[in-house]
């Protein structure tokens, strides 16, 4: 169960993080409940920043962004009251299938949300592949988004490199929207402790929510482990958006930190 709302939307549940039960074994795992979909996943897996909403241009673009171009291009990160499953690994080959219902059925606009992802992991590489539809119970902004995406990285050791790739396409009774998103980003050590990392991504939006224009981000940022559970970090991003027909803006940020895990 969950606190009633109505997700992928725009409303907010009384948690935003996942909250699951779930059973895994020699089958693989099935997980039921608030579970991350396989878009986030990508987009975290797949950047030198993870789920950072302000450092990592692929979540800034998927999620944090806001303003006119809301609701994002993830919508959500996760489904509420999904069903999902991941396969066991096959020689570095796993698979997963989630299916979420919708909520109400009022007028017929909530949806059911699908998505599909498989991977391959072996030593240094790792690639994945996902496909998502999802519909929306404010048909004001869409009535389905279909979401592919590809990512992948590369440790040579001196150098970790990563790359990700994605079309979002919103379909709605006026016409369709695309955004294509690319990132790529290497960390790079530089102790035994430390390391850089820099991430560039760009947006290109096209009819998108009848929007046209760019949004570019670049970061750079440094990452020294304390122990297994602290860190420090420091990290400065720009962004800029542009050919949105008004005058070009941009945005600088900075910020260091402590991390603890808990």
């Amino acid at each position: 169960g969950d606190t009633g709302s109505n997700v992928p939307n725009l409303a907010t549940g009384f948690w935003g993080r996942g909250s699951w039960v779930g059973l895994s074994g020699g089958f693989g795992r099935v997980a039921l409940g608030q579970y991350d979909n396989a878009f986030f996943t990508m987009g975290l897996t797949y950047n030198p920043f993870g789920s950072s909403m302000t450092f990592s241009p692929t979540m800034v673009s998927y999620y944090s962004l806001g303003g006119f171009l809301a609701p994002s291009l993830g919508y959500d990160t996760g489904w509420v009251n999904s069903v999902t499953y991941e396969t066991p690994n096959f020689g570095g080959f796993t698979a997963s299938l989630q299916f979420a219902p919708k909520e109400t059925s009022a007028g017929g606009d909530a949806k059911n949300n699908y998505a599909v992802s498989a991977a391959y992991n072996a030593g240094a590489l790792s690639v994945m592949g996902v496909y998502t539809s999802s519909g929306a119970i404010n048909t004001a902004y869409f009535d389905r988004q279909k979401n592919w995406g590809l990512g992948a990285s590369y440790d040579f050791g001196v150098a970790k490199l990563s790359a990700q790739y994605s079309v979002v396409k919103r379909e709605t009774g006026g016409g369709d929207g695309k955004a294509k998103f690319f990132q790529i980003g290497a960390e790079v050590p530089v102790t035994d402790a430390g390391k850089v990392m820099v991430s560039y991504g760009q947006t290109k939006y096209d009819d998108f929510y009848v929007i046209d224009g760019k949004l570019k981000q670049i970061s750079l940022g440094y990452d020294h482990t304390l122990s297994k559970r602290s860190g420090v970090y420091a990290a400065l991003t720009s962004k800029k958006l542009s050919d949105f027909g008004f005058a070009d803006e941009s945005a600088n940020t900075f910020a260091v930190g402590l991390r603890h895990a808990f």
